[in-house]
């Protein structure tokens, strides 16, 4: 019936009835009509380019939070080509989506790459017109870049990224993984002795950080930062941490721990606890 009456209404009409009907159904969360609606508009030839250009985006969006990663680029692209100054939010947008393509399931490492490589390109755009117009960068934008490199293999561009977002945003899990980078850098093959005990004094810097600011809650970590404590020749540290763990509870008094706990002490010369 509706089909019917559509047929006797001139293009302004139908553009009207289409918008209206389209913003009703994205007001009531029913994206999939409202985006048949938008799509009927895009194949009208009397909309303006302005309209064309926002309700392109404006599928690509819809299409994107559907799962429908494929569409939305091609709607993306689409509305990219006549835009001289997209908006921030819009950059990173692109990136989000190529980013999504290169962590989704049944695609080549080729395919992979490509859009990963697409995802850092746009990343680094907002980045950089970001700092030219004066405005804040975001935290997100470098916690993608870090996992893009690191799915990438590339350790070098991920520890770089990592320090940055455990600088700027100091929270548990970037010093944890920090220490964690530092680690398996200082076990990179043709680095020299001096180089490697660098990054193996970096990774128990980071780790005794996340101690001081009481952030190491478990006693697996408060045994690791134990065995770190005692790698870098400070036994009364480790002696300290410990013992401090099982007296909390945290730490069991196992054979593993109590054969620790009296290797620090004897490290430190303390030969009665030893014993």
């Amino acid at each position: 019936l509706l089909g019917q009456r559509m047929d006797r209404l001139n293009p302004a009409e139908t553009l009207a009835v289409h918008q209206y009907l389209a913003a009703a159904y994205s007001n009531t969360d029913r994206l999939d009509l409202a985006l048949e609606r938008y799509k009927m508009i895009l194949e009208m030839d009397s909309i303006s380019y302005t309209m064309r250009d926002q309700l392109t985006f404006v599928v690509g969006q819809i299409e994107f939070s559907n799962g429908n990663h494929q569409e939305a680029i091609g709607h993306f692209y689409e509305w990219l080509q006549y835009q001289p100054n997209p908006s921030l939010s819009q950059i990173v947008i692109f990136a989000n989506v190529h980013y999504s393509i290169g962590i989704s399931d049944g695609i080549s490492e080729a395919e992979k790459e490509k859009n990963f490589r697409a995802a850092i390109e746009f990343l680094n755009w907002a980045i950089d017109k970001a700092k030219a117009e004066g405005k804040p960068d975001r935290e997100e934008w470098y916690g993608i870049l870090r996992a893009i490199h690191n799915s990438l293999d590339e350790m070098d561009e991920s520890l770089e990224y990592t320090e940055l977002l455990a600088s700027r945003w100091p929270k548990k899990d970037y010093w944890t993984q920090l220490s964690g980078l530092y680690a398996q850098k200082a076990s990179d093959a043709g680095l020299s002795e001096d180089e490697a005990m660098a990054f193996e004094k970096k990774q128990m810097a980071a780790f005794e950080l996340l101690l001081r600011q009481d952030l190491l809650g478990s006693g697996r970590e408060l045994e690791t930062m134990t065995q770190l404590y005692l790698y870098h020749e400070s036994p009364y540290q480790a002696a300290k941490t410990l013992n401090s763990s099982i007296e909390a509870g945290k730490s069991e008094k196992n054979y593993k721990n109590m054969n620790l706990l009296s290797m620090a002490y004897m490290n430190g010369k303390d030969f009665e606890e030893s014993v």
